[in-house]
């Protein structure tokens, strides 16, 4: 599929309405995200009380922080919604389904699935807004394969962020086809071609 507005030297005021017309696409489809947060990298830190241990995070065994979170958004907040003095976050993936209910239910599975990892492979300290230790050898590929392989046992359809982006403008793509010969209805181009994009 190729996108004129998007093509290497094309018109930055054509890109920019390309990219508003993405987000009235993505409002009006309202999918729900899955989201993995993540430490950018192990840490092994102690904190002293003068001579007593107040709090260790990792010790001899460095603790990488991690969690699912639900959202809406595309954009990272990760660093903004969780600052600590040791551990700098980033969402590492998101995966997004069509309704927040089947999100929901996804979720409580990786979530459950997150706590038992961590159980096995992290540390002893429990860390602060709600993170658990995955252990030093973290995998986030692993659990991006996982948690969509369970999408997929459970019949729900996701996407990557990059998936998603490249449904909305074949949703856009299809948009302008219809318009082309638009003589009016109930629904709106738009929606007919979001309509027709999900049943594809």
């Amino acid at each position: 599929m190729i996108i004129a507005a998007l093509q290497p030297g094309a018109d930055p005021k054509a890109i920019r309405q390309w990219k508003r017309r993405r987000v009235q696409a993505f409002k009006l489809m309202a999918p729900a995200a899955l989201s993995f947060v993540a430490s950018e990298c192990n840490v092994s830190v102690t904190l002293w009380d003068g001579s007593d241990v107040k709090r260790r995070f990792g010790h001899n065994r460095a603790a990488r922080a991690a969690k699912f979170i639900k959202g809406t958004s595309l954009e990272d907040n990760a660093a903004k919604n969780h600052k600590t003095g040791f551990f700098k976050y980033k969402t590492f993936f998101s995966i997004w389904t069509r309704r927040a209910l089947e999100r929901n239910a996804l979720a409580e599975e990786a979530i459950g699935m997150l706590e038992l990892a961590s159980e096995r492979d992290g540390g002893m300290e429990a860390l602060d807004d709600g993170f658990s230790d995955m252990g030093p050898d973290l995998n986030i590929a692993s659990w991006e394969q996982s948690i969509r392989a369970l999408a997929a046992d459970r019949n729900i359809v996701t996407w990557s962020n990059a998936e998603l982006i490249s449904f909305l403008d074949r949703v856009l793509v299809r948009t302008d086809e219809l318009t082309k010969g638009w003589k009016g209805g109930r629904y709106s181009p738009l929606e007919v071609a979001l309509s027709k994009e999900l049943e594809a």
